[in-house]
């Protein structure tokens, strides 16, 4: 995970450069950077056939950051989250290909997932305080499922995987007001899940199919008066919705377990405070 992250913040560190590049011929630029808290709903599912073969549900929480550099034509997005939880309930079994099942359930299941993307836009359209603009990016998602406890029927699986992105920002200015509306497919890039089985198995790779995924992001931002038009503060607000899907892998050979379909449904809120600068 450690090489995979940070060659995925090297991305955003270059897009960012670039970004800035092209930035810096506008002198009405301005930064908009913010810290949240973040909680999420998680709603994971295995399935096959149209069955659900196991389950992981529960709330997360965490924190993100968001920066935001606007200009006249162009826009680059930057978010980093990071939410976990001991306490998801998992219900399912372990499915292995000859058909076999070894069913097991338990309330205190661990989640981590840290989520990195960078989108740069272009503005198509602005107009009385409204702004629409296409967007393409790149991110990284790597999800820290369950813990090793082999005793009690449980183990750590490591899924994660780069993204590309694209959709579509809507932003609307009124007064100290800011609307906000983001909707993104997503399409994974090799993803993979990796695990040992707490040490039962050498370590598996196991390579999962790629199926669109897509979220949704809509923000409500107040900006305090201020004498200085150049520095102001404000609060935000951001409910959020992402699907993630991804297909089944093939069958290990030296364990005879593999990874069904599967479906992760996330919906959340982020909460913060951030500051909005003339930088360039």
């Amino acid at each position: 995970m450690k090489t995979k992250t940070t060659l995925a913040l090297a991305i955003c560190a270059s897009m960012i450069i670039l970004g800035r590049g092209a930035y810096a011929q506008d002198d009405s630029a301005l930064s908009h950077f913010n810290l949240n808290a973040v909680g999420q709903y998680l709603d994971y599912r295995e399935t096959s056939s149209g069955s659900t073969l196991d389950s992981d549900k529960g709330m997360m929480w965490g924190a993100s950051a968001h920066w935001r550099q606007d200009l006249k034509e162009y826009l680059l997005i930057v978010d980093a989250s990071y939410t976990a939880t001991g306490s998801a309930t998992y219900d399912g079994a372990l499915q292995y290909s000859d058909g076999t099942t070894i069913p097991y359930s338990f309330n205190s299941e661990k989640e981590a997932i840290f989520l990195l993307r960078a989108d740069f836009g272009y503005k198509l359209f602005r107009s009385g305080g409204i702004t629409v603009s296409p967007l393409l990016g790149l991110g990284y998602r790597d999800w820290v499922r369950g813990q090793d406890d082999i005793a009690n029927g449980n183990y750590q699986e490591d899924y994660h995987w780069f993204f590309v992105d694209g959709g579509v920002d809507l932003d609307l200015q009124a007064g100290n007001w800011q609307f906000g509306f983001l909707g993104k497919l997503a399409y994974p890039l090799s993803p993979e899940m990796v695990t040992d089985v707490a040490g039962a198995y050498p370590t598996m790779t196991f390579s999962l199919g790629s199926v669109l995924s897509y979220a949704a992001i809509a923000t409500v931002r107040y900006r305090f008066p201020s004498s200085d038009p150049s520095k102001r503060f404000f609060l935000a607000m951001s409910p959020f919705f992402e699907h993630w899907g991804l297909g089944k892998s093939g069958v290990n050979f030296v364990s005879g377990m593999y990874e069904p379909d599967s479906s992760t449904n996330v919906l959340g809120l982020t909460m913060g405070f951030g500051m909005e600068a003339s930088l360039f």
